[in-house]
């Protein structure tokens, strides 16, 4: 309840491994959550996401994704405002690049694939989060090895209403940095939360502020002698940031 008190909790799954990454509220003044994440009920790991009641804790409108027999799993969701459909990111494993991708998946309100696209080099790359933008556009981000400056770098990448990449770039250093979530700022530019050097004992919470075009405008890193990561940043309504990990 509004004190932090519980009211109910519910497991969902299958007969097999599913993990929950990401929810989100499929409405203002909604009852109804969608919970998205990866499931192993037909062998493989695959898409999988799912409406519940909060009140009541009901689970129904199940739908997974499978890009054929190769490994795909499912980390961030948003709702489109436009046609309250939904967009989807992740990774896939691309028989192209013999890695995996980042897979980004366009839904319509029942939860039908309208479109998907595979993004990445030859390297790993994994999408983390999406959200979509003003522009009626998208912006997520995650980690690549194709480009950058050292083993993992934050990949931020902006896409048009289609999917279709309009921009990207790419923060970090010679460690493994890696970005969890990204959030529209109220300049139109993006917060970027997450890891710097995420692989040492000694890793950080990592915050980028980019412009518009996903310039860098200022970057800072938080932490003691131990492990420190970032899993989700915020802009407040004083125009501060919100970060927890």
């Amino acid at each position: 309840d509004s004190y932090g008190k519980e009211i109910w909790r519910q497991n969902y799954g299958h007969d097999s491994r599913d993990n929950g990454a990401d929810m989100v509220d499929i409405g203002p003044n909604s009852d109804i959550l969608l919970v998205f994440g990866t499931t192993y009920k037909y062998g493989n790991a695959d898409l999988w996401f799912f409406k519940f009641n909060v009140n009541t804790g009901e689970f129904f409108d199940e739908n997974i994704f499978s890009d054929g027999e190769n490994e795909d799993h499912g980390f961030g969701i948003d709702v489109v405002s436009d046609d309250g459909g939904y967009i989807l990111v992740g990774k896939s494993f691309s028989e192209e690049n013999n890695s995996f991708d980042i897979w980004l998946i366009k839904t319509d309100s029942e939860g039908n694939r309208s479109w998907s696209h595979l993004i990445g080099g030859p390297g790993i790359e994994e999408g983390f989060y999406v959200q979509q933008t003003t522009d009626n556009g998208y912006i997520i981000v995650g980690t690549t090895t194709s480009y950058g400056n050292g083993m993992d770098d934050i990949w931020l990448i902006k896409t048009d209403s289609e999917g279709n990449r309009q921009w990207n770039k790419t923060f970090g250093g010679a460690g493994g940095d890696k970005g969890f979530s990204v959030d529209q700022a109220q300049d139109e530019g993006y917060f970027i939360t997450g890891c710097f050097n995420c692989d040492s004992n000694e890793s950080n919470v990592f915050i980028i502020k980019t412009n518009r075009e996903g310039q860098q405008l200022w970057s800072q890193n938080f932490g003691g002698s131990s492990y420190e990561w970032g899993r989700y940043g915020h802009q407040t309504d004083d125009g501060g940031y919100i970060i927890t990990g």
